[in-house]
């Protein structure tokens, strides 16, 4: 893969926090359905703390160590420092689909998701990784 679809994929998830981070006003967001059993050794963004969207539908690695994050209504955004993207891009491809999420877009540095009312981005780059999930445009 491309030095240029690497970063592509990078400004993608930075204009999904960029476009989250600047609503004034925000809209109501879906409400997440469904339920969701992580895969052994995973746990939910919501079981990290995160409140906002479809956060229990989103599994990564239990010892997944975030250095960031956004947890808005229409936006959440972790960005993880461990264990490496490989790891974290494994259990995305596993559990995203059992959680109701459907992959749209899969290649070794970025996977793109969606479901009713949502839309996400999980990239890759050489010392980081990030999830995005944002309210869909209505």
């Amino acid at each position: 893969m491309s030095t240029a679809l690497v970063r592509l994929g990078m400004a993608g998830a930075c204009v999904l926090v960029l476009v989250g981070c600047g609503a004034t006003v925000p809209k109501p967001t879906p409400t997440p359905t469904g339920s969701f059993e992580p895969s052994p050794g995973t746990i939910s963004l919501a079981e990290k703390g995160y409140e906002q969207g479809p956060s229990a539908l989103i599994p990564i690695p239990d010892d997944a160590a975030i250095t960031q994050y956004v947890d808005q209504p229409n936006v959440i955004t972790a960005s993880f420092s461990q264990p490496d993207g490989a790891e974290i891009a494994h259990v995305l491809r596993a559990d995203l689909p059992g959680a109701g999420w459907e992959i749209t877009a899969d290649t070794p540095e970025a996977i793109l998701f969606t479901r009713p009312g949502w839309d996400g981005a999980f990239t890759i780059s050489e010392n980081v990784s990030a999830v995005t999930v944002r309210a869909a445009p209505q």
